[in-house]
């Protein structure tokens, strides 16, 4: 198999198997994404300046208000903290690229009708068969492109995941790239929607 990329789900660092009621930030702190990224073995490109900028910024992944802030996982800033308009851009930027995830579920679960019910085989091979639709799905999204058609309506919940401190604690590194996010979507990144 590959090894560890950024681009697309590779079968290795896949993760099957989590139960249903099991919070989305409880799955990530067993997956062994988690422990390759806290590891520093996930084979993630090094820091690259955003556009129009010579600001170096890591490569991050999204998540909501019940993840831990890590210096390659963005959260919003939490609610709490009264929000200016300038977090508030950064919580809606964040927010669509979060969606624009969604999405992709929706987009596998379109193509791949088996998922939308209950997978009437052996439990022993669920994780194989959900392994090996994704590499699939991955290999005709290269090959194909993405059908526009297939994507679906997202409505994001307004829920928030309680977690403990413990596993919420933020090094002061995480907050300094997620302020220089906020400061580029207010300034030299800043999209023509984003204030309506």
């Amino acid at each position: 198999m590959a090894h560890n990329t950024i681009s697309g789900i590779i079968y290795e660092t896949l993760d099957i198997g989590a139960y249903g009621k099991q919070s989305d930030s409880g799955v990530f702190a067993e997956s062994n994404i988690y422990k390759y990224l806290e590891t520093n073995s996930f084979n993630v490109p090094p820091n690259r300046p955003l556009p129009n900028t010579n600001i170096p910024i890591p490569f991050v992944l999204l998540g909501d208000q019940g993840y831990p802030l890590k210096e390659y996982l963005m959260r919003p800033y939490p609610w709490t903290s009264n929000l200016d308009p300038e977090k508030e851009i950064f919580y809606y930027r964040l927010s669509r690229a979060r969606r624009m995830i969604e999405c992709t579920f929706g987009i596998l679960v379109s193509k791949w009708r088996c998922l939308k019910t209950k997978l009437q085989i052996n439990e022993d091979h669920v994780d194989t068969i959900i392994k090996c639709i994704c590499l699939l799905h991955n290999i005709i999204i290269d090959q194909e492109g993405v059908d526009d058609t297939l994507f679906v309506n997202i409505h994001q919940t307004n829920t928030e995941i309680e977690i403990s401190r413990r596993n919420n604690r933020s090094k002061t590194v995480a907050y300094a790239i997620r302020d220089k996010f906020k400061e580029y979507f207010n300034n030299i990144g800043a999209v023509h929607f984003q204030n309506s």
